[in-house]
């Protein structure tokens, strides 16, 4: 097996054969994203769902398909428009990452499958990570046609405690940001474009456990860690919701809303709940600007962390004791990961220390992809009234806290396992 994944590793079709490849991956991904996007919304799911108030010709459907794929790759999707009589309006919404990350995501893997086959260089991760390039041309290209009117579109619902936000409360056409696109479009491509060519999640997955594979140790045990503490909270929501929801008290339509949004927002709910196991705060602030000098801003805020316990709207209470097992999850995967970092390495400390800075890094990075942020601007005037709802982990305490975690299992879990082992 470990040969079937070497192999191919160098490009033999010639720079013509490949850049054909790559755009032709591209298209593929951009397509296969797309198809998929517009059969979730024709059943009524996605990240962006129609209302009913949202057009029924084919085009206003194949235009809120286009949004919603779009938006399911964390791009953020703004508006401007007017709010009724002489006046203007602007809107921004940026979702955190969702359930339904897994299209584009699935797209790209087979997009830079198809690259990699057609220019006969599979196993090359740089092949497939290049068509992340010509899909974010394609997402351009087709950002024109992927708007739809605010009260066309719904968002999920977020828990009741939770500040809520109705696009369909303004009147704006939307349409997904440009450097969003770029930004996102890349990251997306980049990652999984990549794992695609490689030969899949089965592929990587070989990679990391491999001591001799193409991943460093150090490496191998972030990610591990990383990926692996979201997976066990996943799986604990994915529980929770299961047992929980059919003893609500809801009639079938509002049990089946809530399943839709409560399963869009588990990858979220899990990266917000590995930050809290961290100790990072979660964070959230309301803020409303009435334009109008001798009215102040009112303010709603939340926390909830296990050292800062729980906070709303000026009322603190202690976190319970339970809570903290929820560390046990953070500290097991990075204990594993130690080991893993100091397989094959001649200084077990310094793989150690090279998989927490690497861990840091994606659990710091990951807090732009698991934060809500919305905003709007409504001027009657030269009265502009601004609102503004952010939700997500603390970026300030990410950083400190989860290199502190990573640190010390980490560490411990290198110097526990014996130099120059081979798994």
């Amino acid at each position: 097996m470990a040969q079937e994944y070497e192999q191919g590793r160098q490009p033999r079709g010639g720079l013509p054969v490949v850049v054909i490849a790559v755009v032709v991956g591209a298209i593929v991904a951009a397509l296969f994203g797309y198809v998929t996007s517009a059969l979730l919304c024709r059943h009524g799911l996605g990240l962006v769902t129609p209302t009913e108030a949202a057009g029924k010709s084919m085009e206003s459907f194949l235009a809120r398909a286009g949004l919603n794929f779009q938006a399911i790759h964390h791009i953020r999707i703004a508006g401007a428009g007017l709010p009724g009589g002489e006046g203007s309006l602007s809107v921004s919404i940026l979702w955190p990452i969702s359930l339904w990350a897994i299209v584009p995501a699935a797209a790209l893997m087979l997009g830079g499958h198809v690259a990699a086959r057609i220019a006969r260089i599979r196993g090359n991760f740089l092949a497939g990570a290049m068509i992340a390039v010509p899909y974010v041309i394609a997402l351009l290209v087709a950002r024109a046609w992927c708007s739809a009117p605010s009260v066309a579109v719904a968002l999920p619902s977020l828990p009741e405690a939770i500040p809520q936000f109705d696009p369909g409360l303004v009147s704006a056409m939307l349409l997904p940001a440009t450097p969003s696109v770029i930004f996102n479009g890349l990251i997306f491509g980049l990652i999984f474009g990549g794992i695609g060519a490689v030969g899949g999640p089965a592929a990587l997955l070989w990679g990391l456990r491999r001591s001799d594979g193409i991943w460093p140790g150090w490496v191998r045990g972030a990610f591990a860690a990383a990926v692996g503490g979201h997976i066990v909270f996943l799986a604990i929501f994915a529980i929770f919701l299961g047992l929980w929801l059919p003893g609500q008290n809801m009639n079938a339509a509002e049990r089946t809303k809530a399943a839709r949004s409560y399963a869009t927002l588990l990858p979220t709910g899990a990266a917000w709940a590995q930050y809290f196991a961290h100790g990072v705060t979660l964070t959230g602030r309301v803020e409303a600007k009435p334009g109008i000098p001798e009215a102040s801003p009112t303010v709603q805020s939340y926390q909830a962390g296990l050292f800062s316990g729980f906070a709303s709207e000026g009322k603190k209470k202690p976190i319970k004791p339970l809570f903290f097992l929820a560390m046990i999850v953070p500290a097991a995967c990075l204990f594993l990961a130690g080991r893993m970092a100091a397989v094959g390495s001649e200084s077990r400390l310094g793989a150690a220390a090279m998989m927490a800075g690497f861990y840091t890094l994606l659990m710091t990075a990951g807090v732009i992809f698991f934060t809500l942020a919305t905003s709007t601007a409504i001027g009657v005037g030269d009265i502009v009234t601004r609102t503004k709802v952010v939700l997500g982990p603390s970026a300030k305490l990410a950083l400190p806290l989860s290199l502190l975690f990573a640190i010390f299992f980490g560490t411990l879990g290198a110097i526990m396992k014996k130099p120059n082992a081979r798994s």
